[in-house]
């Protein structure tokens, strides 16, 4: 069988991303196995392909996938858009998908266009905007009445029109172009509702994403949604976001009873559907557009 070993590290990539999916809808955590294992699967892996062909070259490519996977999510990490547990997960998708797996060919016609990992990036963004504001949808509907208080304390009024004007020139332009016309009004569309997802994006935070809970169930990864204070002193800071068992230690020693956690989004999902999406169709923003 022509590359065993490369169907049989994707299989058990998508199998794990379930599980890791299954995790942080359940717990909001991922455990670092997942990640650990994934990494040193895609060597090994790698590792029996190099050796068997007598080339370097896929285990230097897997390392290359490491390094990239490492930089990104390091980079999302430090600017507060992902959690440790996401961060982890993508170096192991870095390393594993840093190049298309050709045994699938026979079967799939992805469009690949770009550098494949570059590809399952662009996908996450994508299915990211849209999953995001399908649970701030979800999530307004679940809870009208106190979203309908929330909206009518802010005043949008300058924020509705400012973005309407741009809407309508950019819609204006595009009736002059054929063949951009349906982009631009898409981007028109997407203007003209931004204000409404940034509010409800805020509206959906402070109602359902930021909860306090005893000390007993924090654990290791959770989010501060404020600072902690112990006799008028901060304790633990908001703009270092992320508790540490040192820091749950901290708190249990000078007896804080409650803190105040960001409750995320669940975001492995995310990986996992753009993962199998990038595999099968490739770059979704070409297919569609």
């Amino acid at each position: 069988m022509d590359m065993i070993e490369e169907i049989i590290l994707i299989g058990i990539t998508l199998i794990w991303l379930v599980i890791a999916s299954f995790h942080d809808i359940k717990t909001r955590e991922i455990p670092d196995w997942i990640s650990f294992s994934l990494i040193g699967l895609a060597f090994v892996a790698r590792g029996i392909t190099s050796l068997r062909e007598g080339s370097a070259y896929p285990l230097l490519w897997t390392g290359i996938g490491l390094v990239i996977g490492i930089a990104f999510s390091l980079l999302l990490y430090y600017t507060k858009q992902w959690g440790g547990g996401d961060a982890k997960l993508f170096m192991a998708i870095g390393s594993v998908f840093i190049l298309f797996p050709k045994v699938m060919l026979p079967y799939v016609n992805p469009k690949l266009d770009l550098p494949f990992l570059l590809i399952i990036g662009i996908n996450i963004i994508i299915i990211a905007v849209i999953y995001s504001i399908g649970y701030i949808l979800y999530q307004a509907l679940k809870k009208k009445k106190l979203y309908k208080e929330q909206f009518k304390k802010i005043n949008v009024k300058k924020t509705k029109i400012i973005s309407a004007s741009i809407a309508a020139i950019i819609f204006i332009f595009a009736l002059t172009l054929e063949e951009q016309a349906v982009e631009l009004s898409i981007i028109a569309l997407l203007i003209l509702i931004l204000p409404y997802i940034i509010i409800l994006t805020k509206i959906t935070e402070n109602i359902s994403m930021i909860q306090e809970i005893p000390l007993s169930k924090v654990t290791e990864g959770d989010w501060l949604a404020e600072n902690v204070y112990h006799n008028h002193t901060i304790i633990l800071k908001k703009s270092k976001p992320e508790i540490t068992k040192q820091d749950i230690e901290k708190l249990r020693k000078l007896h804080i009873q409650k803190i105040k956690i960001k409750v995320g989004i669940p975001f492995v999902p995310v990986f996992l559907v753009a993962s199998i999406i990038s595999l099968v169709w490739g770059n979704i923003f070409i297919r569609v557009f």
